[in-house]
C-alpha cells in the first residue's frame, strides 16, 4: 500500500494530525538523519503503525524521489509534505488551500 493510504488508515484510528506528523517525521529522518524527530516517533502510541510507515518508506526508491526534487532545485524536506498531504487527504488539502508555492513567494 502507498504511503498516503497507510496514513489514511492510521488517521482513522489516531486522527489526521497524528498520522501526518508521524509519517512526516519518519520521512524527514530519512532525508536528514540528524533531524530531531525521535521523540515524536517514540511517543506515537501505535508501534505497528510506525512499522507500517517504515515498511512503505523502505519499499520506495527514495533516491529516485530525492533526485526528482534535486533536478527541480527543490528541498525534499520542504516539498514532500505538500505532495504527501494531497495523496493522503486530497479533499482536506484542497479545503485547507495546500498548493505549491514558488520559493520566491514564500522567501
Amino acid at each position: 500500500m502507498a504511503l498516503g493510504g497507510i496514513a489514511r488508515e492510521i488517521a482513522s484510528e489516531h486522527g489526521d494530525f497524528a498520522a501526518q506528523t508521524v509519517t512526516y517525521a519518519l520521512f524527514l529522518r530519512r532525508v536528514e538523519p540528524e533531524a530531531r524527530v525521535g521523540d515524536l516517533i517514540e511517543a506515537f502510541p501505535d508501534p505497528s503503525a510506525v512499522s507500517r510507515i517504515e515498511s512503505a518508506l523502505d519499499s520506495t526508491d527514495l533516491g529516485e524521489a530525492f533526485g526528482h526534487y534535486a533536478a527541480e532545485g527543490k528541498d525534499p524536506a520542504v516539498y514532500f509534505f505538500e505532495e504527501f498531504l494531497r495523496a493522503c487527504d486530497p479533499a482536506s488539502s484542497r479545503r485547507r488551500g495546500v498548493h505549491y508555492s514558488p520559493p520566491a513567494v514564500v522567501s
